[in-house]
């Protein structure tokens, strides 16, 4: 997602309680307009979403804050990286903490109402946010990492979810022999969803320009041996004695989510035939997420 800044806009003044209606999604392209005096622009990489933001919405004059124009990006906390910068307080790399909004890229500084705040060293973007425990829920790639993060951080994460996660697998890699890695045609990747309208979209992703390159080098990676042994989660599920949700499509890494249920304490997992079963999957996740308390339901053996 390099060359795109996924936006979710405000819509409509909300009337009461947030409706989804009263927010848009939108992909626009990376920001790449100069930066004036003062300027940076960050890559966002956790929001907080905190009760006050709900002011922001309203038309102006009921906050401290300026009112989020309607059709812009919702105005939030969040903490992310500098990756370009026209201030002499902050070069790319910095972390920060500010007040952006739900973008990908902001262009922050300069005449903002809140200046951001480089984090020091040490200091996690979870810490950065004031966030004693964090609900996760991931997928793909992101899944494995973020399992990584629950088991290296027991009392940081509450619950997990994970969603078609490759770091569960024993195998080597589920679509390509070690020896031959690269990025799969568009008849393969039909084949993987079974849904040509969703294919079409994943794979003309995966081709855009400057993207093949870093897609077949992540693709060698995870196809190292040493390295999916190393860095399995296999190594780390006996010990999570969180509760974990791990689920996928019949024909993803069902293999994987089978032995989270074998080895992790307290898992749930769901296989779903559908042929776009995203949406399903993570309405099951947040409904794990939302559930008062989670007791085991039976082991697999």
């Amino acid at each position: 997602m390099a060359d795109m800044n996924r936006q979710w806009l405000l819509r409509a003044r909300p009337s009461g309680q947030l409706r989804q209606d009263d927010f848009e999604y939108r992909e626009a392209p990376r920001p790449t307009e100069p930066l004036a005096p003062g300027e940076m622009r960050i890559r966002n990489v956790v929001f907080l979403c905190a009760p006050t933001m709900r002011n922001w919405m309203d038309p102006p004059g009921n906050s401290l804050y300026p009112s989020v124009p309607l059709g812009q990006p919702v105005m939030a906390p969040a903490v992310g990286r500098v990756v370009e910068s026209n201030n002499p307080d902050f070069a790319p790399g910095d972390r920060v903490f500010a007040l952006s909004s739900w973008q990908d890229y902001a262009t922050l500084g300069g005449s903002a109402v809140r200046q951001p705040t480089k984090l020091a060293d040490g200091i996690s973007f979870v810490d950065a946010m004031g966030l004693e425990k964090v609900d996760l829920m991931a997928y793909s790639f992101g899944a494995w990492i973020a399992g990584l993060y629950a088991a290296e951080n027991p009392s940081r994460v509450r619950r997990f979810v994970s969603l078609h996660n490759p770091g569960l697998n024993k195998i080597v890699s589920q679509y390509h022999p070690v020896d031959d890695v690269h990025l799969p045609d568009l008849e393969a990747v039909k084949r993987a969803f079974r849904n040509d309208g969703v294919a079409n979209k994943v794979y003309e992703e995966m081709n855009r320009e400057g993207r093949v390159e870093a897609h077949t080098a992540l693709l060698h990676v995870i196809s190292d041996p040493e390295m999916r042994e190393k860095w399995s989660l296999r190594h780390h599920l006996p010990g999570m004695t969180l509760p974990i949700f791990s689920a996928d499509r019949d024909t993803g890494f069902v293999e994987g989510t089978v032995e989270c249920a074998r080895l992790a304490p307290l898992v749930r997992i769901m296989i779903s035939p559908s042929q776009r079963p995203m949406p399903e999957l993570v309405k099951a996740g947040k409904a794990f997420l939302l559930e008062d308390e989670i007791k085991p339901i039976g082991k697999v053996r």
